[in-house]
């Protein structure tokens, strides 16, 4: 969550706001190119 803040803060497009999975925290992104990307936290 400490990450999804930070990128937010910095300008970062977020599709969705974090959610739970059963493997983990899961946001999707875009980079400048319009690209979608997940930032995985993985379940410890």
């Amino acid at each position: 969550m400490q990450v999804y803040r930070r990128w937010q803060s910095r300008g970062v497009k977020f599709e969705e706001t974090p959610r739970e999975e059963v493997y983990g925290l899961v946001v999707v992104f875009s980079d400048i190119y319009g690209n979608k990307w997940d930032l995985i936290q993985p379940r410890i």
